[in-house]
């Protein structure tokens, strides 16, 4: 099922799959917090409206993978909500999404700098992160 998926720009058919992708794992690892469900819940205001992207991995016409480039201000941005079905896991599909993430951002006039925030329990995301060049 994983080797036809294409990544995609946000799209509002797929507004309910970032909410849902993200609060899968936040919830089976921590809590979902106000910030989490006021982002999840509106991505076009707090993402694509600030000068950010959501990014979807489709297969079939279902997202089965998310992630966004987050503008914070002054060329600085944030990879975050990085959310794949875990029936999808080790396909290739984090680690795709987190490609399209860095390569829109390198794409970037007047970047500064790309981070994002993550938890050494969220394994499968840390590997990732270490094979693309994140440091700690």
């Amino acid at each position: 099922m994983t080797e036809n998926f294409k990544i995609i720009i946000y799209d509002p058919k797929y507004k309910q799959a970032f909410y849902d992708l993200n609060a899968r794992w936040i919830e089976e690892y921590f809590v979902m917090e106000p910030i989490d469900i006021k982002v999840l819940s509106d991505p076009q205001t707090h993402i694509l409206n600030q000068g950010g992207e959501v990014y979807f991995a489709v297969v079939g016409g279902v997202a089965i993978g998310t992630a966004a480039l987050k503008h914070e201000g002054d060329g600085t941005f944030e990879l975050t909500k990085l959310g794949v079905d875990p029936d999808t896991h080790r396909g290739g599909i984090g680690t795709a999404l987190c490609k399209k993430v860095i390569e829109d951002y390198e794409a970037l006039d007047g970047r500064k700098l790309l981070f994002l925030e993550s938890n050494s329990i969220l394994t499968g995301a840390r590997r990732i992160y270490d094979r693309l060049g994140f440091i700690e």
